[in-house]
């Protein structure tokens, strides 16, 4: 038997269970059935993160159960596929005419499809997956004569794939595929603007209120706009040292925007200087583009990225650029390469195939009909593209495609357009993005006097290139998003400052002749919109309004993040904002107070709040911090904080109401949607306090559907209520002048989805009461004469709230029918559980009422619901049952005392009759009565006994006559549930008395000829039935029976008979393993991350003869082992065995129905460690299964829902959710939880490098600042209770309330169990220990004799040595280990994980039972000792060398300061973890002679190889495999923990592994290791059954040879390659595959195209190192640039010996460099040579000096290269050589060059060599020699 699961990722299905086989026995006797089922063989179970999603979304996970193999599987998965492959569809949006055709299999026709621009049209082909596309007749007409296209995809996508082909013109050659020196791209030329702040204001404290400390012209918060340089803080760099004002990028030499020029007159500039804008705002750059570093020269640091403003900058820098283009690019004369998209998407179960061009726009804004214009040098004026609407996507038409610029319009009146300006959209690389701000005047006006009279529109362009797919998205330049529960008006104006509205016009007009310019939008709750009529650069500022309420002043709108860092704001801007640390703090978001004045006189101020989400476009977010739902049927005042006895606040107040202002009332009261939330009412508000808090008061009551009419109330406030967090609980208000008290409960929750900032708080009623009986109710608290309550018996939905009536009084209350009679006892509400009451009335209604008090939920609007229902009609909770033939008299007794007066007195008659006489009244029959049997028949011919109660009785009288049964309840339900009883006719001195909770329990009274009457409690059906029957059977009963037997059996008595049969069922399974892999990033390698393991799990299910059910389930061992990689524990939880204990015990024994007799569970000790690593890794894993479903779009429905349902509420106050009582209940005679004992160790990861803050939930932000935990005892008592009789959901309340009661008082433990008190607490306890057995033992020896006395004496000294001892051993190792933890933090990562590998060592060898000797422990401790010395020596000669060959003179000073405190540091954690071994068996000597569990892992983390290598994701769940553990083993523990095994393969020489980044060959004879990263492997290739590697060295290309022995494992080890084939580096570069090693093997590098000569067979590199006589060592580096570019200009490649010339040059330069530029002078410099072997020319675009030093030096081989156009002619050869600065303290003199051109982009620096090719290109590398010397 297998359980499979259909994975996505793999498109196959996969074990979810792998294949188990089952061992069934049965066994049947004639009394006895057995059935055991028995699992030998180990079950695994896989649970990947794509399953754990999959059954989150409850839609996804497809489970199949087979017998057999998985091939139905695959059928049927290939039948969905076939289905599905036959629904596609293709549209035409290309603007031009295309034919798609496809050739039948069984037809020899061609079937073709004429598709016009704009149509769409079904493909229905079932044998075929591609289709040929070419140009219809009307399209070659326009564009001219195409080669058609073939194969063109449209096999099913998941998701959408783009794909870029290009219809090529007929009479171009075949080599017309490719690029051509005719049609050259773009060339961007650059320049670097560089600033330094002025001195004066490093500090933001030196600035004036309202200063921008960036000065920035867009978005900034400054107040001075409008005068020229005001607040201007940034100067060109004036120190003496700094980069000039316009560099490059480097930094090192001096560029100018003027200066820059065309290279002659086929070129044209394409645009005019503009500032690059890229990356994400606030983190790469800010709005202008700026980039912000400490100095100039951390922007030479290759690693560093670029980033925003921090505290602490003073440089700054951005990129200007301007981009030109050659005249027969924009010719439209040349037939150029038509760029097509073919766009593979799956909608609407269907796979669609759309063509377009390869621009696309999209109008993201809430313009309507935005114009399109396209322009090209070419045309005369421009050209309309088409309109767009608001989210609509326009395909640029292929005729139209070419153009370069693009321009927007509004179509205005007399069918004129206002236009923008044009911009261009010409990508400059296949990667690229941009952003560009644009504007449309919608008047004349443009000067810059008239531009804030001008009304314009602005936009925001951003421009993205990705594989030549150009997308061009138009954004407004702000967006409002309303997230209060009411629509919003919000106003926006421009250069507005800080100032009030009038109230009444709406706007007050400054003292100015400039009219501000405004826009007026309003919002529906949940909605968003957007705005593009305000300029960024002029301060935008926003009003709002709600209903009800006035506009508000204008707020600032401040984009930018943690803004305080580097803007002053002024003293009314500082008022206004809000500072909330979990909130807006976190993410770095300003918000904003916008205070809301009333429309009425005197009525309640409304706060709500503006946050600005910072971006080129900020998100403007509108929200309030609470919303109050007021369910508690009072009209409430709510503020933020108490007042004092005066009325006067105490704080700051905030108030508003829940119910609406008389005002209003008048009609003016607002209608739109949400209103009542704005203005109070219904029970909504919303609420802001700035100190989180609230206080409550009750102005009035509502009334209620039971009649209670409205009233005034005056209340106090109430105490303080925390609003911070997310929490439930109870308050209290008391009426003034009076002694009402109102309890009221409430909830905080947070918002859902996009409402998560707002709190919701939910006020109730703490009590409400729920009638489910057929009469009418009513309520007082006991002891008050007033305060009835009035339950209708209305509806199951019907729960009144009820209040106390006198707040001294207890909280008792009294039922009543009719409001006259009143129960004689209460029952208290505030004690959670179920009675039963005898109503004190005479009327028809039945006399028992149940009563269950219980914990309410949140749809019950309570904190306490109290349900009444009559027993007669539902489920009743006691019973009395007369089984007997006599009659039974019954009754409570009152109290205890009386109980045991009772059992003391003498037997005497007359004293008995007090039982029954005394609750009947007078009565001269009654006094006449001479014994128990008169009595009891007077008393019912007087009808004085009877099933009610008198008015002046205390108790009441039960009467059960035979075969009768009654519901019971309670004269008293407070008082002791004991019942008396009698029998009519019995003497008065035998009464039985039972107690009725105790099911079980039995009376017995004898009466007269030997018959006894029995009375038991038993447990039936929920109810509790209190039955009476005879213990002795006459003979007609007894022959009655006999009788009966000869009759047949009916269906229960069978089910009697079979319940008397003995059944057992047993499963066993030997070993179970649960293996959790974490697979849901495509980028990551899947990896098990946890293992599961459970042995000997036993389930056995029994009946016996005698009707008992016996149930138990034993775990004998339970583990979780942790293969995350670099964790602090191994095993996350383990339970500590002691002997033959199962870890998991649970056993029970069941009764006939819910009747069990005993319930144990016990669980061993349990060991859970965990460290910060795998605590995210859980919470990430586990984040579908939590997360909760989204109402992100339809966010407004919900809310529009949730307020119906406030309303609804308010206007039938007390209806709520159904009702439902526990019938479900059952009895557990006795239930015993064992003790649990937790040992909890928690290690923090003190990385600070991933601590940030704003990334993750709250959950992980704490976690990150928990400080580690060892060894913490957490104790749970255990739960033992007898005569359980509840339900199952009350009775888990109960139980999860007792073990959170006992984890509340376990944090002083944790606090205990900190690792810095470790060391003091384990002393403490140790000799705490000690003293307390020299003192206990000697006590407990003297009461047994002398001679126990002196055993305790001599037990308890040894005891108190012990103590001592080990406190000051334990202590000292803990001590010594938290030192030692801290200073390995000083040394290298390298001794770390050293040490860390040691310290596992060591933990291995603690492992089992074998002792060790003390020359053993000073063995160990003298290696720690001698690692440590040793590694402190080595460091202090290789780390200063090793840093003065990367970084000269300071690297030698940086690795000397290190060395020494590493020399110094590395023998102390040496001679610390010595001290801790020799400590650690000191212990165990004089410690108690018991075994240590030492918490290894189960096994090696499981390998899982891939099915797709570019998918880290699609590992194949393979069963587990011990070699392949081990194999992945190997990498694991290579010290890359970023490594993940992919595969391996298995000679009888060597050992191939495949990882991430490396290839392993280890030979498995000599042991011989050696791992080889797979960019240092150029190709590789096989030769008869050997496989040879072609490796990169510094002496060039170096061949590798490995023996297979065999063709078969030659194949193997060949597909093993293949999987990374894409990162070596030749094969990663070619297209053409397994061609790359004939490229280098055959010679077909040494014959390639445009090369004149077939060039000699030569080695790239071979002269790496040697000196050539003809470089002259004692030039200076320019002198040596001349001398090597004149030799290599001579160079042609008519020469066999060009190639070897030009690596010799090379190496030639590389050597005198060395020379030039050696000790303290050292540096960098890097060679890069380029042959061009495409047959055409090759474009250098750029070369960009991203690190360095230098100038980009060129150094062409003869006349083939044009230096103006800079173009390498097709044969021609170049060199680029550069140098980095000299290694400072500052940097480390890094080089780092950029290369692009139209065939291929690269990086070059001191690490990595890369070359990306562009499509239908290669790059090969003849060598890659790297050193970071």
């Amino acid at each position: 038997m297998a359980l499979f699961f259909f994975s996505p990722i793999l498109k196959d299905w996969i074990f979810f269970v792998e294949q188990i086989f089952l061992q069934i026995l049965i066994e049947v006797q004639p009394s006895d059935l057995a059935l055991d089922i028995l699992i030998q063989e180990q079950v695994n179970l896989n649970l990947s993160s794509e399953i754990i999603k999959r059954i989150s979304s409850e839609c996804s996970v497809w489970n199949k159960i087979l017998d057999c193999k998985s091939q139905s599987a695959s059928l049927s998965l290939k039948r969905m596929l076939d289905d599905k492959c036959n629904h596609r569809s293709l549209r035409n949006d290309s603007g031009i005419d295309l034919i798609i055709s496809q050739k039948e299999p069984l037809r020899a026709e061609v079937e073709e499809i004429l598709i016009e621009s704009g149509n769409c049209t079904p493909i229905n082909f079932n044998e075929t997956f591609s289709v040929d596309l070419k140009l219809g007749d009307k399209s070659k007409i326009l564009l001219g004569n195409y080669l058609p296209l073939h194969d063109l995809s449209i096999l099913p996508k998941d998701e959408e794939i783009n794909i870029l082909y290009y219809l090529i013109p007929e009479h171009s050659s075949k080599q017309t595929r490719r690029r051509i020196p005719d049609n050259m791209e773009p060339v961007v030329e650059y320049c670097i603007q560089n600033q330094r702040l002025r001195s004066a204001f490093n500090d933001i404290s030196a600035l004036d209120d309202g200063s921008d400390l960036l000065s920035s012209e867009t978005w900034s918060p400054r107040s001075q706009i409008f005068t020229h340089d005001a607040g201007h803080h940034w100067l060109h760099p004036y120190l003496d040292d700094d980069t000039a004002e316009w560099s490059d990028t480097s930094g090192s030499f001096r560029l100018m925007k003027d200066e820059a020029m065309l290279p002659d007159n086929s070129w044209v500039w394409a645009d005019e200087w503009r500032i690059e804008l890229a990356g994400e705002y606030e983190k790469d750059s800010d709005a202008d583009g700026w980039e912000y570093a400490e100095d100039f020269a951390k922007f030479q640091d290759g690693k560093r990225k670029r980033r925003f403003f921090r505290a602490g900058d003073v440089c700054r820098r951005r990129k200007w650029t301007r981009t030109r283009l050659t005249k027969a690019q924009l010719s439209d004369k040349i037939a150029h390469r038509v760029p097509l998209v073919w766009r593979l998407s799956f909608q609407d179960s269907c796979y669609n195939v759309r063509i377009t061009s390869h621009i696309t726009i999209k109008n993201n804004t809430n313009v309507s009909r935005l114009l399109c214009f396209g322009y090209k040098l070419p045309w005369q004026r421009d050209k309309i593209l088409g309109s767009l609407s608001p989210e609509e996507n326009l395909a640029v038409p292929i005729d139209l495609a070419s153009m370069t610029h693009l321009r927007l319009g509004i179509e205005g009146k007399c069918n004129l357009f206002s236009m923008s300006d044009r911009i261009m959209i010409v990508p400059t690389s296949q990667s690229y993005q941009h952003r560009l701000s644009l504007k449309i005047y919608l008047d004349t006006a443009k000067e810059r006097n008239g531009v804030l009279a001008s009304k314009a529109l602005h936009f925001t362009i951003l421009l993205q290139s990705k594989a030549d797919i150009i997308e061009i998205l138009i954004e407004p330049v702000l967006k409002v998003q309303n997230l209060l529960p009411c629509s919003v008006e919000f106003h926006l104006i421009e250069a507005a400052k800080q100032f009030d509205c009038d109230g009444k016009s709406g706007i007050h007009s400054l003292n100015t002749d400039k009219e501000f310019k405004s826009e007026e939008s309003e919002i529906k709750t949940g909605e968003e919109t957007c705005s593009s009529v305000v300029d960024p650069s002029l301060n935008p500022s926003i009003a709002v309004r709600v209903p009800g309420y006035r506009w508000s002043s204008y707020q600032l709108i401040v984009n930018r993040r943690h803004a305080k860092t580097s803007w002053k704001p002024t003293e009314l801007v500082e008022k206004h904002r809000y500072q909330n640390i979990l909130s807006n703090e976190k993410s770095g978001s300003y918000t904003s107070i916008i205070r809301l004045e009333s429309q009425i006189d005197n009525g309640d101020p409304l706060v709500i709040l503006l946050e600005v989400d910072p971006g080129h476009a900020p998100m403007l977010r509108i929200y309030a911090q609470y919303w109050i739902n007021d369910q508690s049927g009072f009209g409430l005042r709510i503020c933020d904080g108490p007042r004092d006895l005066l009325g006067k606040p105490l704080g700051i107040m905030q108030d508003r109401r829940t119910y609406t202002h008389g005002d209003f009332l008048k009609g003016n009261n607002p209608i739109s949607d949400g209103h009542e939330w704005a203005i109070g009412k219904n029970g909504m508000s919303m609420f802001f306090s700035q100190r989180q808090r609230m206080a409550v008061a009750v102005d009035f009551y509502k009334g209620d559907t039971a009649g209670k009419s409205e009233r005034k109330v005056k209340s106090a406030w109430s105490q303080s209520i925390d609003l911070s967090n997310v929490i439930s609980s109870v308050f209290s208000v008391n009426e003034s002048n009076s002694e009402r008290k109102y309890d009221f409960s409430y909830e905080v929750t947070t918002g859902p989805s996009i409402f998560v900032r707002t709190k919701i708080v939910c006020i109730f009623s703490r009590f409400r009461v729920a009638n489910l009986s057929l009469g009418t109710l009513y309520l007082r608290q006991e002891g008050a004469s007033n305060g009835i309550t009035f339950v209708p018996p209305v509806s199951e939905q019907l729960a009144l709230p009820f209040h106390w009536e006198d707040a001294s009084l207890p909280s008792n209350i009294n039922l009543s029918t009719n409001c006259v009679d009143w129960t004689k006892g209460s029952v208290n509400i505030e004690k959670v559980g179920v009675t039963a009451i005898k109503l004190n009335s005479m009327s028809a209604t039945p006399p028992v009422l149940q009563v269950e008090i219980r914990l309410a939920t949140l749809e019950q609007k309570c904190a306490v619901i109290i349900i009444i229902w009559n027993p007669v009609e539902l489920q009743p909770i006691y019973q009395l049952r007369n089984l007997s033939s006599h009659t039974i008299v019954c009754c409570q007794m009152q109290d205890e005392e009386h109980l045991a007066s009772r059992k003391a007195k003498e037997e005497d008659s007359d004293e008995q009759f007090d039982i029954l006489a005394s609750v009947l009244p007078s009565c001269s029959a009654i006094a006449q009565a001479g014994n128990m049997t008169d009595l009891v028949t007077t008393g019912l011919d007087c009808n004085f006994i009877s099933n009610r109660s008198s008015e002046n009785s205390s108790r009441s009288i039960w009467t059960l006559r035979m075969d009768e049964m009654k519901d019971f309840g309670f004269d008293y339900p407070q008082k002791p549930h004991i019942l008396e009883w009698n029998v009519k006719g019995a003497t008065i001195k035998q009464q039985g008395i039972i107690e009725v909770d105790s099911v079980g329990s039995t009376s017995t009274i004898s009466l007269s000829h030997g018959v006894e009457v029995a009375c038991i409690v038993k447990a039936t059906d929920s109810a509790k039935v209190i039955e009476f029957s005879d213990t002795h059977k006459g003979i007609i009963e007894s022959m009655t029976e006999r009788l009966r037997s000869f009759a047949p059996l009916t269906m229960e008595e069978a089910q009697e008979d079979f319940d008397h049969v003995a059944v057992t069922m047993k499963v066993s399974i030997m070993n179970t393993t649960l293996s959790i892999i974490e697979n849901h990033d495509e980028a990551k390698a899947g990896q098990e991350i946890f293992l599961l393991s459970i042995d000997e799990f036993t389930l056995r299910l029994s009946q016996n003869s005698d009707g008992y059910h016996d149930i138990e389930l034993r775990i004998m061992s339970i583990q979780i082992d942790n293969h995350i990689p670099r964790v602090a524990h191994p095993v996350l939880l383990i339970f500590l065995h002691q002997g033959n204990e199962p870890a998991l015990h649970l056993s029970a024994v069941k009764k006939k129905g819910t009747v069990f007799k005993y319930v144990a569970v016990r669980l061993l000790d349990i060991t859970i460690a965990l460290d910060r690593e795998t605590t995210q890794t859980v919470h990430t894993l586990s984040r579908p299964l939590l997360r909760t479903p989204s109402i992100d779009n339809d966010a407004a429905a919900w809310l529009q829902n949730y307020t119906d349902q406030i309303r609804q509420y308010n206007k039938f106050p007390g209806f709520t959710s159904s009702h439902k009582i526990n019938t479900d209940r059952i009895y557990i005679e006795q239930l015993n939880l064992h003790p649990i004992r937790i040992s909890f160790t928690f290690t923090q990861q003190w990385n600070f490098d991933q601590l940030n803050l704003s990334e993750g939930s709250a959950l992980l932000h704490y976690i990150r600042l928990i400080p580690s935990i060892n060894s913490a005892p957490i104790s749970f008592t255990s739960f033992l209770v007898r005569h359980v009789f509840e339900s199952p959901q009350v009775l888990k309340q109960i139980i999860r309330n007792h073990y959170l009661s006992q984890a509340r008082q376990c944090a002083l433990n944790l606090v205990g169990s900190l690792a810095i008190l470790q060391g003091p607490a384990d002393f403490l306890t140790n000799i705490g220990t000690g003293v307390r057995d020299f003192v206990y033992h000697p006590i407990n020896g003297s009461v047994h004799g002398p001679e126990k006395f002196w055993e305790g004496v001599e037990t308890g000294s040894l005891s108190l040595a012990r103590g001592v001892f080990n406190g000051v051993f334990r202590g000292a190792a803990n001590v010594t280990g938290i030192v030692n933890s801290n200073l390995v933090a000083l040394t290298d990562e390298h001794f770390i994980e050293e040490r860390n590998a040691y310290q596992r060592t060591l933990t291995d060898l603690n492992q089992g039972d074998q002792s060790k000797s003390i020359s053993d422990i000073l063995f160990l401790a003298g290696t720690s000792v001698a690692h440590g010395i040793t590694s402190g020596a080595m460091g202090l000669v290789e780390e200063p060398l090793e840093n003065f060959n990367k970084q000269g003179t300071a690297g030698f000073v940086r690795g000397m300061g290190s060395a020494i405190i590493s020399a110094i540091v590395k023998p102390a954690v040496g001679l610390g973890d010595g001290a801790i071994i020799i400590m650690k068996h000191g212990e165990r000597l004089v410690g108690d002679s018991c075994n240590v569990l030492v918490a290894t892992p189960k096994r090696l983390r499981r390998a899982l190889p891939r099915k797709f290598i570019k998918m880290g994701n699609s590992v194949l769940l393979n069963k587990y495999d011990e070699l392949s553990s081990m194999a992945q083993n190997i990498v694991e523990c290579s010290g890359n923990h970023t490594d993940a095994y992919i595969s391996h393969m298995y000679s009888c020489k060597y050992l191939f592994i495949a990882s991430e980044s490396s290839l392993w060959i280890i030979n498995r004879r000599t042991d011989e290791q050696e791992c080889l990263q797979w960019e240092e492997i150029s190709h590789f290739y096989t030769h008869g059954c050997c496989l040879i590697l072609i490796i990169f060295t510094e002496l060039g290309v170096s061949p590798k040879v490995l023996d297979c022995e065999s063709t078969d494992i030659l194949e193997n080890v060949k597909r093993l390659m293949s999987m990374q084939a894409n990162k070596m580096t030749n094969t990663r570069n070619c297209s053409f595959g397994n061609n790359t090693s004939d490229f280098f093997m055959t010679g077909s590098h040494y014959d390639i195209i445009g090369v004149k000569v077939r060039q000699q067979k030569y080695i790239f590199g071979s002269v790496n190192c040697q000196y050539n006589n003809h470089h002259d060592n004692s030039l200076d580096n320019q002198a040596t640039l001349d001398h090597c570019h004149r030799r290599v200009r001579f160079l042609h490649s008519d020469n066999s010996t060009f190639f070897s010339s030009l690596d010799e040059e090379a190496w030639g330069l590389i050597s005198t460099w060395r020379n030039i530029y050696s000790g303290i002078h050292s540096r960098r410099c890097l060679v890069l040579g380029l042959i061009n072997g495409t047959g055409e020319g090759i474009q250098i675009k750029s070369t960009i000096l991203l690190e360095g030093g230098s100038p980009i030096c060129r150094i062409p081989a003869g006349m083939d290269f044009d230096e103006l156009n800079s173009i390498l002619k097709p044969g021609g050869a170049i060199i680029f050589f550069a140098w980095g600065v000299s290694p400072n303290l500052n940097q480390r003199g890094s080089i780092h060059l950029q290369m692009d051109s139209n065939v291929f982009l690269s990086h070059f620096s001191s690490t990595t060599a890369v070359a990306t090719p562009r499509t239908g290109y290669s790059c090969v590398f003849l060598e890659r020699s790297i050193s970071d010397w």
